[in-house]
């Protein structure tokens, strides 16, 4: 169709070639003298942009610091069909910039010319690109965040969410106030030309359009960096520098760029996923999409505090970090002594995000601690959910309202059948105790026995219940209606088999229920986390249940530390001992962190408990605590983290009894799924508690979170939320064996 047609101060047209583009259909054209020129076919509504766009382009070869491509002839209207429009071009000899031709000379010569770049085209002004509302303006990036559908893959979309989160933070106080105008808004690598090693130009305008000024050097360092994966602090430091010395930035500008970048490449992906939705999978429009999803993961793993303090030192901006000894002095004024800190040196955490934490000063810190943020610290789909419901309803349980039925039918259909019925509370010391309350009210007893160096809340009758708490110091011992068995141990236990430990059990509950009191309940871990992540030996609950059982005492297991799939192979830590529970106590992991806790019982319980007293928990179950249990859930399985947690999990044991075999005093590694324990003993077989303090404190050290726990603080802890990865799993395990070097030297 454009074969042989003349055009006005280009000639007749004598070959063709259609290249990549995104918005328009491109053809490289060739004149019967061999002079190239690019031609542009637009749909005809565009045709005021691209006017508008041609004479912005004319303005600015005024100072010709780069070459950029400049119209030859007038636009044709109806040309070649019906309803669109053609421009010819000049074309720009060279090649987009790749892997393959950059160094930081030519990253010098880039940032300096789209800094001079934006400090002319900022000064003009366009009424018509100020108007102009388009998905990939950052400005507009609200447009863009329904996309977030299209992404298949939820481990993905995470951080998709929380770019966009983080940009809806500071998008009306913050970002709308910077100064605004004229930008070129898309340098990336394909419009960055070069030839012979040097820079040739900026290409394609057609996102150009009105927004604050410093999305264009965030766009920039955006594609910049994602060249490189491995040194994207530098390289962005390196861009930024000499941009600012063609255009300086507000120290508030600069603030707001990891949120900007993170917000490029989150509508970056966004595209991409709606095109290939609807088919149009095209080599041009996906160019970015994998170099995109990697820097994406990769700043999760850059405290936001380093990150701008690094940009504010590239351009002489002074840097200032937050004085952790000033906050550690004025927390011991008011806090209570009794309320510890973990570590020898203290940490100052400032934010977190999934299985990240980072400091006041800068540091990430690997969480392989701390299993309460289940799902991932801060994740978007829980924070949203409660965001979402709080700017609606947050009432009590005396009102009706769907939340509350929703949330609970969704809970209850990942127990067996029999626990039908929920009480939800705030948090897992409220549900022990209700628990024991509903226990005892049932029963008309009042004795409970529970598992030596157990733990269940922090409430009195938390306490009561708890042997980690009572047996230890400060403690005052068991109270006479509590009676303890011994934790039946594996690894250096008292006996040698599951029948054992239940005959002894049986012997001592009969014993307690002649001497002192009538037993309502047992209460038990399926894993001990306190008692140092110990498995109740295999086919001891099984025995010991069938035997409560025919004694009318209830079975109550504390899920609060194991349940929701963080033990791999199984959703609830019950199910590996083949034992369906009368009751389960859940905490704050059902909430990802918000303030939840549970008791799931069975009809026959719940009819017998309602004796005229009422239940009532001011919040437990409120709206708010329901909309993020329920997308807790929705997490979990979108994600498939159980099975994440079985697979990471096995994985980290292997690699733990490896090294085991090499330093003899990581004695027993045991535990399951993302619930992990490496018990350390000395050379004569004694807990070696100066050792297990020792790897914990040097991991901190090395900007890891880990614990200790046992009777005797010598069995390391490591209970991640359920995202950790293998690679997270590599990174610990390289540093537990330098540490270990150092300690056996």
């Amino acid at each position: 169709m454009l074969l042989g047609k003349y055009i006005e101060g280009f000639g007749e047209i004598a070959s063709l070639k259609k290249l990549e583009g995104y918005g328009s259909t491109n053809f490289l054209a060739t004149n019967n003298d061999g002079l190239k020129a690019l031609i542009k076919i637009y749909p005809l509504e565009e045709f005021d942009f691209i006017k508008e766009e041609i004479a912005i382009i004319q303005q600015l070869h005024i100072d010709q610091y780069c070459t950029l491509p400049y119209s030859i002839g007038a636009l044709q209207i109806n040309f070649p069909k019906e309803g669109h429009f053609t421009r010819i071009a000049t074309f720009m000899e060279g090649s987009p910039l790749n892997v393959d031709n950059i160094n930081d000379e030519l990253l010098i010569s880039i940032a300096s010319a789209a800094g001079r770049l934006l400090s002319n085209i900022s000064k003009i002004s366009s009424p018509t690109f100020t108007s102009r509302v388009h998905d990939w303006n950052l400005r507009d990036a609200y447009l863009v965040k329904p996309k977030i559908r299209h992404i298949n893959d939820p481990t993905k979309a995470k951080f998709v969410k929380n770019a966009f989160m983080n940009f809806e933070d500071v998008y009306f106080d913050q970002f709308l106030q910077l100064r605004q105008g004229l930008i070129h808004g898309d340098l990336n690598e394909a419009n960055i030309i070069i030839e012979n090693g040097r820079l040739s130009g900026f290409i394609d305008f057609g996102d150009m359009s009105s927004a604050p000024l410093v999305c264009e050097i965030a766009i920039l360092m955006t594609y910049m960096m994602m060249m490189f994966p491995n040194d994207i602090v530098d390289k962005g430091k390196l861009i930024l520098s000499n941009f600012y010395k063609e255009f300086p930035l507000s120290e508030e500008e600069i603030e707001i760029l990891p949120t900007l970048i993170a917000l490029r490449l989150a509508v970056s992906v966004c595209n991409s996923a709606e095109k290939k939705a609807f088919g149009g999978e095209t080599a041009y429009i996906l160019m970015s999409e994998k170099p995109a999803w990697i820097l994406l993961e990769e700043l999760t793993k850059i405290n936001p505090l380093f990150l701008v303090n690094e940009f504010k030192e590239a351009v002489g901006i002074t840097t200032q970090f937050q004085n952790s000894q000033e906050i550690l002095e004025k927390r011991t004024k008011v806090a209570a002594p009794s309320l510890s800190l973990s570590y020898s040196t203290p940490i100052l955490m400032q934010s977190a995000l999934f299985q990240y934490m980072y400091d006041g000063e800068g540091n990430t810190f690997l969480d392989a601690y701390n299993n309460i943020p289940h799902v991932g610290h801060s994740h978007p789909s829980v924070v949203e959910a409660g965001r979402k419901q709080m700017s609606k309803l947050n009432t009590n349980t005396r009102y009706l309202y769907k939340s509350y039925v929703f949330y609970t039918e969704h809970l209850l259909s990942h127990f067996p059948s029999s626990l039908n019925k929920a009480l939800l509370v705030n948090s897992g010391s409220e549900a022990s105790d209700l628990a024991t309350r509903i226990a005892r009210t049932v029963t008309g007893k009042k004795g409970v026995a529970i598992v030596q160096w157990s733990y269940h809340g922090n409430t009195q009758n938390g306490i009561q219940i708890s042997s980690y708490k009572f047996d230890r110091k400060g403690g005052n011992g068991p109270q006479d209606y509590i009676l303890t068995l011994p934790l039946p141990k594996a690894f250096n236990g008292t006996k040698d088999s599951d029948l054992s430990y239940f005959e002894e059990a049986k012997q001592l509950i009969e014993q307690f229920e002649i001497e002192k009191y009538p037993l309502a309940a047992f209460i038990t871990e399926p894993i001990s986390g306190c008692g140092g992540q110990v498995p109740l030996m295999e086919g001891y609950l099984k025995l010991l249940s069938a035997y409560l059982r025919s004694k009318g005492i209830l079975i109550i297991i504390d899920e609060v530390q194991t349940g929701f799939g963080r033990l791999g192979k199984w959703f609830w830590g019950f199910e590996m001992h083949g034992i369906v529970p009368d009751m389960v106590v859940l905490g704050k992991p059902m909430g990802n962190g918000h303030p939840m806790g549970g008791v799931i019982t069975t009809d026959e319980i719940t009819h017998q408990f309602n004796n005229g007293m009422e239940f009532f928990s001011s919040f437990g179950g409120n709206p708010v605590s329901c909309e993020i249990g329920k997308s807790v859930l929705e997490t979990i399985k979108e994600e498939n983290l159980q099975e994440n947690a079985r697979i990471v999990g096995k994985y980290w044991k292997d690699e733990l009894k490896k090294m085991s075999l090499e330093f003899s005093f990581l004695a027993d590694v045991r535990g399951e799924g993302l619930f992990i324990g490496v018990e350390c003993l000395d050379a004569n077989g004694h807990e070696n508690t100066t050792l297990a303090n020792y790897i914990k404190n040097e991991l901190r050290n090395d900007f890891i979170l880990a614990s200790t726990d046992g009777p005797l603080d010598n069995v390391l802890k490591m209970k991640p939320p359920l995202c950790f990865s293998k690679e997270n799993v590599d990174h610990f395990c390289n540093s537990l064996k330098t540490i270990l070097v150092r300690a056996e030297s």
